[in-house]
């Protein structure tokens, strides 16, 4: 990171290194579905909402932040996380992972399972983290996803790097190609 050899051990070091993952799994891995919005936003930050008692304002507010900032669609901000439409749920799973200020972001699958808007709003952010300076690593079984959103792919074949493509060579064909081993 930044030039320098890092040892994580544990996912708390990456975040304190800067580093996050959400998983394609964001029901698994990524929310606690009976939990409330604001205590999954929180969760990977509760330091900076807790003193000797959780300031509940604050997390309320954050949640307020995050919903406007990441487009998310709820009635109703004390619902649990299992309420919330797909796509909306992959919000809150990017709010949460975000809500740490990471400079590198590794998102797996980052719009599977979602509809076209979020889709969209997705891909936006996307590029909003990455015109921010952050790097952003999107891995995507979508070929089209990875060609509207990247400025290069590396192609993985049999669990070997294969190729890496700048944008000039981004094309579904040439893809197809290096990860079937034909090219």
């Amino acid at each position: 990171m930044n030039g320098e050899a890092v040892r994580l051990k544990t996912p708390r070091d990456a975040m304190r290194h800067g580093l996050t993952y959400l998983s394609e799994d964001r029901k698994g891995r990524g929310l606690h579905v009976d939990m409330a919005l604001k205590d999954n936003l929180t969760m990977m930050t509760l330091e900076r909402y807790a003193h000797l008692l959780v300031d509940i304002r604050a997390e309320r507010g954050a949640l307020v932040v995050a919903v406007k900032d990441f487009g998310i669609r709820t009635g109703n901000a004390s619902i649990r996380a299992r309420m919330l439409s797909g796509g909306n749920q992959q919000k809150l799973a990017l709010a949460k992972f975000l809500h740490p200020d990471p400079r590198v972001i590794v998102l797996g699958e980052p719009t599977r399972g979602v509809d076209v808007g979020a889709k969209r709003d997705i891909y936006f952010l996307i590029h909003r983290l990455a015109a921010e300076g952050r790097a952003v690593i999107v891995i995507s079984s979508e070929l089209i996803e990875l060609i509207g959103l990247c400025h290069r792919v590396a192609v993985m074949c049999v669990g070997e790097l294969v190729a890496t493509l700048g944008m000039d060579l981004l094309t579904e064909e040439r893809l197809i190609a290096h990860a079937t081993g034909t090219h």
